[in-house]
């Protein structure tokens, strides 16, 4: 009975599968006709005037005296004008080839019948959209009719699936049918196409991925000859079926679910469906199919790490998707094709640039490959197999590298990648602290990968054309791998025995380079790695040095190489690793607490730079590594003022006023050298600028917050001393006049008057604060100034007033002349209301004469200057 029921039901949907496709049959062919009967009319009538117009040119030349036919008769004359073979052809060009989108669009005149081109427009869409969405449908009927048929208990595993695949087959059938009868590449039959495609490719998986009904060979088998099947009909049918067919094949396995399935089969299939989207492009480039199928690929590899689900395959997945980029799209398998990079002209640019589309797409596919290789390292680095696991792709890289030089970056790349995912690794998990077991996997991956870079260095340097970017990988990543293994492992050797090793391995670098006659890259390269040994050497061998102190010694060194073998490579090696010594040392210890930072690292690093400088002949450089050098004192002598402040606690995070009278120095002096750095900068003078009017714009507002909010005067505190003079406030309230100082001297004209003012204001307030810690030994405002401390303060401001008076009028200054006029009348006030309203008898006459007898002198000298400086006026 369920056998007779099945029957039925599959005779009732070939009858309706074949109603759909006799109706569409006669739909096409009718607009077919209705176009050709248009196109036909329209050169008809093109040739039938073109021909009267000649004609009527003829009978106007002719004689008057000749007799002239009748306008019936020439017409009777004219015979039918046979089409040319270009016109149909060029009618026809977009079912010749649906891939190119210039020949869409007929060259001949359109019709007065034509439709306007906003009414095309709104037609062409509506008609775009569905053909998506019946593509999308037709995909997913399949799919829903394997789930509905297993929720519901219909039909058995093998009806279902065989039901899927006559279905599959017949709808591509039905499609090519149409294409061959219509012979035009219509969008809407090949997203019928790419529906079916999708169906087959939904129905044979799960015959294998949720009922095991076949056995995986036979299943991968099928999956490859409807993949090459589906790629081949996307020749003819156009975009269209490429586009559904790929995407739904991504996405098959999610819309089949099930949690039987194992992980090796759905990765095994969605390389088959890559291989078939790169078979493609065999044919047809285009960045958008190339991006499809990177992005499938590297959807599903995120999807196995966030799901957890066999991310002990990543390595292996990783690199076979590889493979299939380097070989499928040139019918590279065996990886021995040669391919040179474009540019002749052996230019710095032109070792970064890749004019070829197609080996574009290759470069970028393989860097983010092992950008993904990198993070599944980082998150789960599978310690059981790893060698296995993250060494097949860099092989991988290594092999196609040596002989495509448009891939010539990609074995650093690979190198550097996996390098920084064992140091973030590290930071994360604390390999050594939490699993001491890793130690040994580590050191042999560290040591597969030495061996196998090595090898390839020694390989290419006689059949590349680039011998130095082979040999620096071949001399670094030794080091590399040495430090990785001395700071994350525990090396059973003693680290004197591998110091040595690192000396030895320097010295050996450097005596090759010595030996080598020839001024190139390859020497430059063989110096610098002996000097990174020898640095290494040292701080692997001395406990207090680190990593940033041997970066440090290689500007030193490089600085030394530079003067004796001048190259700009060196010269972008030294700000490189300057960029990352300040970063190191300015922004890294107060966000990462774990990055241990001593005061002899600031101290040799600023030593270091100074003699750096000093060995450098390079005018430009020279200034540029004086400008790093003065950022670097900067730096030192902050953090020597927070090591005395804070009894050693160099980083303490705690805001208040001992902060904040640090930050202020240091966020103005790193202001001014920024400024400073700004004019000897090539590229980065806007950079410099901007963070130069931050810090300062930053002392100003935390110059105002210590006059408030920490003002000693209005919040009582225990920081500042006894001590007179030499205490917090000179730090706090007298060092930022110096840099308001340098400010008004150096910085930008326009801020000279601002800086000035707040220079003089900031003066007048800090002579006030430490005449108030002079008389109380504290200061509050609790107790009331009486007596001396009154006259203190008349007797500093009136020599203030009198100063800025003297000099305003000497230098001509009137700004500076009006502001010492408006304190000597506060000061004058002050005397009278305040200082000499308790006098009495004697002293209040003795006071009354020496304030005008100051009074009157002032005056005389403003006079006396005044005179002589008119005097001198007149002369000239």
């Amino acid at each position: 009975m369920t056998d007779a029921w099945f029957l039925l039901g599959a005779l009732f949907l070939l009858l309706l599968i074949s109603s759909i496709i006799l109706s569409w049959t006669n739909f096409f062919t009718l607009q077919k006709l209705k176009r050709t009967v248009a196109e036909l009319e329209q050169l008809k009538a093109t040739k039938t005037s073109s021909a009267e117009s000649s004609h009527q040119q003829i009978l106007s030349e002719r004689p008057s005296n000749e007799p002239a036919q009748s306008t019936s008769s020439s017409r009777s004359s004219l015979k039918p004008v046979p089409l040319d073979a270009q016109s149909v052809e060029a009618a026809m060009a977009s079912v010749a080839d649906p891939w190119d989108s210039k020949n869409t669009q007929s060259p001949t005149p359109k019709p007065e019948s034509t439709p306007t081109k906003k009414s095309q427009t709104v037609s062409s869409k509506s008609g775009n959209w569905m053909v998506w969405v019946g593509g999308l449908c037709v995909a997913l009927s399949g799919v829903f009719l394997a789930r509905y048929s297993i929720e519901q208990g219909l039909l058995g595993p093998t009806a279902r699936i065989f039901l899927g695949i006559i279905t599959g087959l017949g709808l591509l059938v039905a499609a090519e049918w149409l294409r061959r009868k219509t012979q035009v590449a219509y969008s809407a039959v090949a997203a019928l196409a790419g529906g079916a495609s999708v169906m087959l490719y939904s129905v044979i998986l799960a015959s294998l991925h949720l009922y095991q009904l076949w056995p995986p060979l036979l299943v991968f088998a099928l999956l490859a000859l409807v993949s090459l099947g589906s790629m081949l009909l996307a020749l003819w049918h156009g975009p269209t079926l490429a586009l559904i067919g790929i995407t739904g094949g991504y996405l098959v396995p999610l819309l089949l679910g099930g949690s039987g399935g194992e992980p090796l089969l759905v990765l095994v299939y969605i390389l088959i469906i890559s291989s078939a989207a790169l078979f493609l492009q065999r044919y047809v480039q285009r960045a958008w199919l190339f991006a499809l199928t990177l992005a499938g690929i590297l959807g599903w590899w995120w999807l196995m790490q966030v799901a957890n689900y066999g991310i002990e395959w990543t390595g292996l997945y990783l690199t076979l998707a590889g493979y299939a980029l380097i070989s499928i799209p040139h019918a590279n398998f065996s990886l021995k094709k040669t391919f040179f990079d474009q540019p002749l002209k052996r230019s710095f640019r032109a070792f970064f640039r890749l004019k070829q589309q197609d080996q574009q797409h290759l470069t970028l596919g393989l860097a983010l490959l092992l950008l993904a290789q990198a993070i599944g390292f980082l998150f789960n680095p599978t310690w059981e197999n790893a060698i296995l696991s993250w060494t097949p792709l860099l092989l991988l890289i290594l092999a196609a590298s040596s002989r495509n030089e448009n891939l010539k970056l990609l074995p650093w790349l690979s190198a550097l990648l996996m390098t920084v995912a064992i140091v973030l690794a590290n930071l994360a998990f604390h390999w050594t602290l939490t699993a001491p077991e890793y130690s040994l996997t580590l050191q042999q991956l560290l040591l597969v990968w030495t061996l196998m870079y090595c090898a390839f260095a020694f390989l290419s340097l006689r059949r590349t054309r680039y011998p130095a970017l082979a040999l620096s990988l071949g001399t670094l990543f030794p080091l590399i791998a040495l430090a990785l293994m001395w700071q994350y492992t525990e090396l059973p050797l003693h680290k004197g025995f591998v110091s040595a090793l690192s000396l030895i391995l320097g010295l050996a670098y450097i005596g090759r380079g010595h030996l080598r006659q020839q001024k190139d890259f390859s020497k430059t390269w063989l110096i610098f790695a002996g000097h990174l040994g020898y640095s290494l050497a040292v701080i692997i061998l001395l406990d207090t040095a680190t990593l940033t102190l041997a970066l440090a010694a290689q500007v030193v060194s490089l600085a030394w190489l530079h003067k004796e073998n001048p190259h700009p490579l060196l010269k972008g090696l030294m700000k490189v690793i300057l960029m990352l010594i300040l970063t190191r040392l300015t922004i890294l210890p107060w966000v990462l607490p774990t990055f241990e930072t001593s005061l002899l690292i600031y101290a040799g690093c600023f030593a270091l730079t100074l003699i750096a400088s000093r060995l450098n002949r390079d005018l430009s450089l020279r200034r540029w590594l004086e400008g790093v050098s003065l950022h670097l004192g900067v730096l030192f002598c902050a953090m020597a003022l927070r090591y005395w402040l804070y009894a050693g606690d160099m980083f303490k995070h705690e805001y208040g006023f001992t902060e904040a009278a640090l930050n202020g120095v240091l966020w103005g002096a790193l202001g001014l050298v920024y400024y400073y750095r700004g004019f000897l900068s090539e590229q980065l003078t806007p950079f410099y600028h901007k963070a130069a009017q931050v810090l300062l714009l930053a002392l100003v507002l935390n110059y105002a917050l210590l006059l408030t909010w920490f003002n000693p005067l209005f919040h009582a505190n225990d920081v500042i001393s006894s001590r007179p003079i030499a205490n917090l406030l000179l730090l706090a309230y007298g060092a930022p006049l110096l840099l308001f100082w340098l400010a008004a001297k150096f910085y930008k004209p326009a801020l000279q008057t601002h800086f000035y003012a707040l220079a003089g204001i900031g003066t007048w307030i800090f002579l006030n604060l430490e005449i108030r810690h002079l008389w109380q030994g504290e200061l509050s405002l609790v107790p009331r100034a009486e007596g001396g401390e009154l006259y203190t303060y008349s007797l500093v401001w009136l020599m203030m007033a009198v100063a800025s008076l003297l000099y305003g009028t000497l230098r001509q200054k009137a700004r500076l002349y009006q502001a010492g006029m408006v304190l000597l009348m506060i000061t004058i006030g002050k005397i009278f209301l305040i200082d000499m309203s308790g006098l009495t008898g004697l002293l209040r006459v003795v006071s009354f004469m020496g304030l005008g007898l100051c009074l009157l002198g002032l005056a005389f000298t403003h006079q006396y200057i005044e005179r002589l400086q008119s005097a001198k006026r007149t002369e000239v």
